[in-house]
């Protein structure tokens, strides 16, 4: 009975650590897609008298996109992440069904860019 519940926690971890893979490059193409945080940018056409705004009009009409920080997305996650995004669809469930980890891929990876490096 004891063998038969840590088999069924085991089935449990490995699932979770699959939703969690898939979850991480999932959010690594969407991280692709947004527009990186830049300053404030101005809306146009929105001058007063005379094309002279107010300090309040300014602040209301700056226009940002989140940072990852105001997104509450850490650097790690960030770059584990969009790692994740970057790897073919076979590699990355290889990675969620932990028939490979992320630091076997990338060194896989790294390995072939050097031998094809030396035949450039």
């Amino acid at each position: 009975m004891f063998a038969r519940r840590q088999n069924l926690g085991k089935d449990l971890i490995g699932f979770a650590h699959t939703i969690y893979i898939r979850a991480l490059a999932k959010l690594g193409e969407v991280l692709r897609q947004l527009p990186k945080a830049t300053g404030g940018k101005r809306l146009k056409g929105s001058t007063g008298a005379r094309g002279r705004i107010s300090r309040t009009e300014v602040e209301r009409l700056i226009v940002k996109a989140p940072t990852a920080e105001e997104l509450q997305i850490t650097r790690k996650t960030r770059s584990i992440a969009q790692q994740l995004a970057e790897l073919p669809e076979a590699t990355r469930e290889a990675i969620a069904q932990r028939e490979k980890t992320l630091s076997e891929v990338r060194r896989e990876r790294k390995a072939q860019d050097i031998r094809t490096a030396r035949f450039l």
